[in-house]
């Protein structure tokens, strides 16, 4: 009988297939008998018997952002003393509710004045950021990302550096972790241009379009106070992005695994286990990531929402009065300021969605369903259907493409009424 085929015999069938070490059978027993698995991996000695963890380093391009989400308090080192980090995340929030209350200051006043001058109410809500509404959730997701979400944000790390080590053993984990080196390049370099471009745009804006600041001291310090306001929001989703690309590597691998097991060999129960291990312990640090940076991401959408919708009337009316080219250094900064708080942790657990998905229908596929890996393939396909159904949870909403979309419409919707008001003012106006 060849092997992967079928014997059938009065008393009972035979079933054999091939294995990495041997043959594979599965009697199917006559009435009043047993059901055998022989197999030669599968002893209690290497049943329970993990392989030896390999190595995970992050790259170049990782450990960059991860120094500069530390020195920005928005994730902690395991280890450190508590007065130290105290000390440094109190340092942090006093500029942040510096620039904040700076920030709110301005848009009052400019409220006042455009009141004074007769300007529309839209003209107002829009040029002052909600009366500085906008500035305030700036401040709050930071808050809370310093306050709560960085120390559980350094413990994520540490879950994730560990469960990488174990998936690093695996043979197709290479090909992910230079596909993970690759993303965290890109990152970095999208975290560098944009932080470049928030910068030199603050300043052009501080410097010569408000002339706001001269040489003292005091205005020197309310400049970077600005400059860091409008900076540090923008790492939340960075931060997000930098766990979640680690843990969608080990993803990736998991599946990837599961496809050399249907097109090149057949795996055994201890492989599968330990496979099924890896992937709930990734499932888990994902869930603690979302758990964690619920909130702060929470407030950093709403953010991104607000500015979407501000920024939008900004340009709308700019070119309605000829004005673009004055406003658009200011219209680009909030925009990719939104798109960064809104489509990037949503873009990022979508991906691992789909990876998720790719796991399932490989459990799902006629070359893994032996009878005896029924159990483990059963056990497996419970913890990706609880991946299926609640990957990406915030509570509110989850982290996918179709709440983008939801956030998009949402935009569409406050902008046509909002247009439509300035509209009717503008002509009441005239």
């Amino acid at each position: 009988m060849a092997a992967g085929g079928i014997a059938v015999t009065p008393e009972k069938t035979v079933w054999v297939a091939p294995s990495s070490r041997g043959a594979v059978v599965w009697v199917a027993p006559s009435p009043g008998e047993t059901a055998v698995w022989v197999g030669p991996e599968d002893t209690t000695e290497d049943a329970e018997r993990a392989p030896p963890p390999g190595r995970f380093e992050r790259c170049g391009a990782a450990g960059a952002l991860l120094r500069l989400l530390r020195l920005a308090a928005l994730t902690d080192v395991p280890g450190r003393s508590q007065g130290h980090r105290l000390a440094h995340g109190l340092l942090l929030i006093g500029l942040d509710t510096a620039a904040m209350v700076l920030c709110v200051r301005l848009c009052i006043r400019d409220f006042i004045r455009s009141v004074a001058d007769g300007k529309t109410i839209t003209e107002i809500a829009m040029n002052t950021g909600y009366l500085g509404v906008i500035f305030v959730t700036m401040w709050a997701s930071v808050a809370l990302a310093v306050v709560a979400g960085s120390r559980r944000h350094g413990q994520v790390l540490t879950s994730s550096e560990r469960v990488l080590a174990r998936a690093a053993a695996l043979s197709s984990f290479r090909t992910s972790n230079k596909t993970l080196v690759r993303q965290n390049s890109y990152l970095l370099v999208v975290v560098v241009i944009a932080n470049v471009y928030i910068a030199s745009t603050g300043f052009f804006t501080a410097i010569c379009g408000n002339g706001l600041f001269q040489t003292s001291t005091w205005d020197v310090l309310n400049m970077i106070s600005i400059f860091w306001i409008i900076f540090h929001p923008h790492l939340i989703p960075v931060k997000f992005a930098l766990s979640a690309l680690e843990l969608l590597a080990g993803y990736r691998a998991v599946a990837d695994e599961l496809n050399i097991f249907q097109e090149k060999r057949l795996p055994s129960i201890s492989e599968l286990r330990q496979l099924r291990a890896i992937y709930v312990d990734l499932s888990e640090t994902f869930s603690s990531l979302t758990d964690g940076m619920s909130a702060e991401l929470v407030v950093n959408m709403c953010y991104g929402t607000l500015s979407s919708i501000s920024i939008c009337l900004v340009a709308i009316c700019s070119v309605l009065r000829g004005t673009i080219t004055d406003d658009a250094p200011a219209v680009v900064l909030y925009a990719l300021g939104a798109s960064l708080a809104v489509l990037l942790p949503c873009e990022l657990a979508q991906r691992a969605l789909n990876v998720a998905h790719r796991t399932h229908g490989l459990l799902l596929r006629p070359p893994l369903q032996l009878p005896a890996l029924q159990h483990e393939l059963g056990l497996f396909r419970e913890s990706v259907g609880r991946d299926l159904t609640s990957l990406g949870d915030l509570g509110l909403f989850r982290l996918q493409r179709s709440s983008v979309l939801s956030i998009v419409a949402t935009i569409a919707t406050y902008i046509i009424v909002m247009v439509q008001f300035l509209v009717t003012e503008l002509a009441a106006t005239a």
